[in-house]
């Protein structure tokens, strides 16, 4: 044992010039799929900076879309309307959601989203005069964001830690992740809880249900059967329980689909978007969901309440030539076909030593490693480390001490080569982690 923790502190030395190098000098430039640092080295960006980077950086004709509109419009109050808003409201609508999600509110980023759904979700059922409805049911291993409200609904405990006694209890019931040969008796488990949450906290209390259609960095990738979504819309349906799908990670091709609930099989009355909306290339967030509840808010004089800069111009001219770009490149097809070959490329490690488990669709993959006894650092964020001295930035995740995960969500313009690389590097990083 003293040998092992003698070679784990070993390791920790070794590890931390990478890390503390990279938080000192930062990343200076970026191009495509790599992040280049003040002495000239790169990094590929497995990662795709946290599931935000779609298209790839440095795209000089949306740079310059977004100049011109700073010149024109650098900042309007989000009570007045403009191109920008109106275009990136009907192009949404057009093109990339169901044609139940009619109404569409902007706001900054991922959490801002999910926090408008679930008001949109208690002013709903409070101005039809059911006022107890309140509670919104998550599921186990879900993250929604950095906000009091979003984090009410999150079961990372790391990121409550502190904050307990200003987050509400809410439900939770168990997430759907069905490995090999488990589909029914994992699906009927999960349902079974979430017919006794209900039961046990009565419907009557409940507003809404959030779900990730596919689980990002937080449960590493977990997608559930069709006949598990198709049993959850009803269940919400049957108790009047409105249903909120977090597509902050999902959306905008990640899955392969035009949104992760279309890859899932279901259809929402409330959606929260951000990450792929803009690809990076502004702060935008927003919330789109069925008609009817933004008429009952409207009627009763409870409208959702702005950000000051919610749909700022420049951000929405960045949207919308982002999504332009994702439907004339036709990158969506391309998730299909790069998330395929880096399934294939990752699915070997599943036999190797220290890994649990290797799961994904489209271009959003987890690997899943073992914790190692005697470490003062969780496995995901040493593998992070290194890959950082060896040239790859990855996407640490997980719950808790033991649940350790590394996401891949590339850009999806991301060569082959480039793919090959970001998994080569991190079997080395295994390798070396778990002798």
């Amino acid at each position: 044992m003293m040998f092992l923790q003698s070679r784990l502190n070993m390791k920790l030395d070794v590890l931390r010039p990478g890390w503390d190098q990279l938080q000192e000098e930062g990343i200076v430039n970026a191009e495509g799929a790599r992040l280049f640092r003040s002495d000239g080295s790169s990094l590929l960006d497995a990662a795709g900076q946290f599931g935000v980077n779609a298209i790839g950086f440095g795209r000089k004709d949306i740079a310059d879309v977004i100049a011109e509109t700073i010149w024109k419009r650098s900042h309007l109050s989000p009570t007045l309307q403009c191109p920008e808003r109106i275009a990136l409201a009907e192009v949404l609508k057009q093109k990339w959601l169901h044609p139940n999600l009619d109404r569409v509110h902007f706001v900054n980023s991922g959490s801002e989203a999910n926090e408008a759904a679930i008001r949109l979700a208690r002013h709903y059922h409070y101005l039809r005069g059911k006022r107890t409805k309140w509670k919104i049911i998550s599921r186990e291993y879900s993250y929604h964001g950095t906000t009091m409200g979003a984090l009410s609904m999150t079961t990372n405990a790391f990121r409550r830690k502190g904050l307990e006694p200003y987050l509400a209890e809410m439900p939770v019931v168990p997430s759907c992740y069905c490995a090999e040969g488990e589909s029914e008796n994992s699906v009927n488990k999960a349902l079974d809880a979430l017919r006794a949450t209900i039961e046990s906290h009565g419907a009557d209390s409940i507003a809404a249900m959030i779900v990730e259609p596919i689980g990002a960095s937080s449960s590493g990738a977990t997608a559930s059967p069709p006949e598990y979504w198709q049993e959850v819309e009803e269940l919400c349906r049957q108790h009047d329980i409105l249903l909120i799908s977090d597509e902050v990670v999902t959306g905008f091709g990640r899955t392969g689909s035009r949104m992760g609930y279309d890859q899932a099989g279901f259809v929402p009355d409330i959606i929260s978007m951000a990450k792929g909306l803009t690809g990076g290339y502004g702060a935008l967030g927003a919330v789109s969901g069925r008609g009817e509840i933004f008429e009952v808010l409207e009627a009763g004089g409870l409208p959702l309440f702005y950000h000051t800069l919610g749909g700022n111009p420049p951000a929405c001219a960045a949207a919308f030539e982002n999504l332009k770009v994702i439907e004339e490149e036709n990158l969506l097809d391309r998730v299909d076909d790069m998330g395929s070959r880096l399934g294939e490329l990752l699915r070997p490690l599943r036999f190797q030593k220290g890994v649990k488990d290797v799961r994904g669709v489209g271009m959003l993959w987890a690997v899943e490693v073992e914790p190692l006894p005697g470490l003062d650092i969780k496995p995901s964020a040493l593998i992070v480390k290194k890959g950082i001295e060896k040239g790859v930035f990855y996407w640490p995740g997980g719950v808790s001490e033991d649940h350790n995960i590394i996401c891949f969500a590339p850009p999806f313009t991301v060569s082959e080569e480039d793919l090959i690389r970001m998994v080569v590097v991190l079997e080395d990083v295994i390798s070396e982690l778990y002798l």
